[in-house]
This record gives structure tokens, sequence and C-alpha cells, in this order.
């Protein structure tokens, strides 16, 4: 009933007003009653003026949600930092998870270094720790740079690929197939020497 009967900050009206065109009764009104009216066809007039009124209400309250969208954004995008990350940069991902048995204000919330392996948008990035660990997708909020020496393995790992594939086109070059010794002979299976005992039900 509380939340209900309360004004909202970015409608400027309460559900209840929103909901039914009218304030609900609050027990002060259970104890006091209801104030004088002033005409007694009241009822007629509340149902002439409840559609129109709803209809304004709800002008009012679009317009007045877009006005604290827009206001909100720019709070939001005050304190913002934005940095064009590519593929091969080095940042730190913020992780708000909470260690068991670690008091959470002694604890570190940044992560890493992780090493980006691709990009999918401005906002959307895949990450990776080390060559051989899982891959992941973050958005561009939970990083920020990492300053300092780190060992690029994805680098690494492209050079490697292009020699080895220079390798194995000079060796194809040179090298010759060898040939084939004992052609002729054939392995024979060879015979278990475990002992096998037959079930009770054949013994008899």
């Amino acid at each position: 009933m509380a939340y209900r009967s309360s004004v909202h900050e970015s409608t400027g009206y309460s559900p209840s007003m929103l909901m039914f065109g009218r304030e609900i009764e609050l027990p002060v009104d259970l104890l006091y009653g209801q104030p004088p009216q002033i005409s007694d066809n009241i009822t007629h007039q509340y149902l002439a003026k409840l559609i129109p009124n709803l209809w304004r209400i709800h002008n009012i309250a679009r317009e007045k949600m877009a006005a604290a969208s827009n206001r909100q954004k720019q709070q939001y995008d005050h304190k913002i930092y934005a940095h064009q990350y590519k593929v091969g940069d080095v940042v730190w991902v913020y992780n708000p998870s909470k260690a068991k048995g670690k008091s959470p204000k002694l604890q570190c919330k940044w992560t890493g270094p992780y090493l980006i392996i691709a990009v999918f948008t401005d906002l959307i990035y895949k990450i990776q720790k080390s060559e051989f660990s899982r891959e992941i997708i973050i958005h561009h909020d939970r990083m920020k740079p990492f300053i300092g020496s780190f060992d690029n393995w994805l680098l690494k790992s492209n050079n490697k690929s292009s020699v080895s594939i220079f390798e194995t086109a000079d060796e194809s070059l040179y090298t010759e197939e060898p040939e084939k010794e004992n052609a002729d002979y054939v392995k024979m299976p060879r015979r278990s020497n475990r002992h096998s005992k037959p079930p009770d039900r054949f013994s008899s």
C-alpha cells in the first residue's frame, strides 16, 4: 500500500493514479472517513472524467520518463571511460565475485592480465588469460588497459605456425618415403593365459 500510494520520481505520479486514475484509500480514510462531497452526483462525474484523466496522466508520465531517462544517461556518461581495444591488447578484467573465506574489503576485484584475441563490436570482446585457458566473452565496461610487461603468446603462436608451414614445405621437397620393412610379416593374435572359471550353474 505504501508503494502504490507513493509518488514515483520518474513519472511524477503514484502507481495507483496511473492504474486507476485515483489515489487509493489509506488507513487514515477509514479512521476519519471521506471528506464531505460537494455534489451528490459525484459518481457520474467521476466516470465521465476517468478516461480523459487516465489519458492525460499517462501522457504526462511518458514525457517525464523520457526526461528522466535522458537525465540518467547524462549522469552515467559523465563518468564513463571509453577506450577502443584491438586484437593483441592486454587488459585487466573486473571480477565482482566474492571469494569464500576472504573479506570483500581486502579482496582485489581486478584479475588478469588477459589478452584480447577477437573483437566483435566496440563493446564486446573475446579474451584469454593464457594460451591453453578458457576463452571469455566480456563487455567493454569490465576492462581497463594493462600497463607493464606481458608475454604475448599470441604473437609467438602465429610465428610458430608460419615457420612450421615453411619447414614442412621444405622437408617435403627433399625427404623420400622410407621403404616398408617386413611387409609380408603378419602379426598373429596372442592367446590369453587367463584361466576362465565357468559359472556355478554349469558345474553340477
